[in-house]
C-alpha cells in the first residue's frame, strides 16, 4: 500500500465488540437462579491513544530512581528522614 512504500507506518485495525444475542439475564431452575452480571474490563489497543487523565505513574521505578540519585523529569528527590529504633 501506499503508506508502507512512503515508508509511513499504517494505522492498526481497531477491534469491534462483537454483539451477542440476548439470552435473558437469569436463569431459575429447581436447583437455583443463575444471574449473569455484566462486567466491563478495559482492553488496551493502542497505549498512545490513552489520555494523560488515565495514566498512573509507577512509583517503585521512581522512588528506586530517586534512591539512585537519578532526576527524571518532572519528578522532585525530596530527602525525607525518618528515625528507625535497633536492639
Amino acid at each position: 500500500d501506499r503508506a508502507q512504500a512512503a515508508g509511513r507506518a499504517t494505522p492498526l485495525p481497531v477491534p469491534v465488540a462483537s454483539i451477542v444475542q440476548d439470552v435473558g439475564k437469569k436463569v431459575e431452575t429447581q436447583v437455583g437462579t443463575m444471574v449473569w452480571v455484566d462486567n466491563w474490563k478495559p482492553q488496551i489497543v493502542n497505549e498512545a491513544l490513552i489520555p494523560r487523565d488515565y495514566l498512573m505513574p509507577d512509583t517503585k521505578k521512581l522512588a528506586a530512581a530517586c534512591n539512585a540519585g537519578i532526576e527524571v523529569p518532572g519528578v522532585l528527590r525530596v530527602n525525607e528522614p525518618f528515625q528507625r529504633a535497633s536492639r
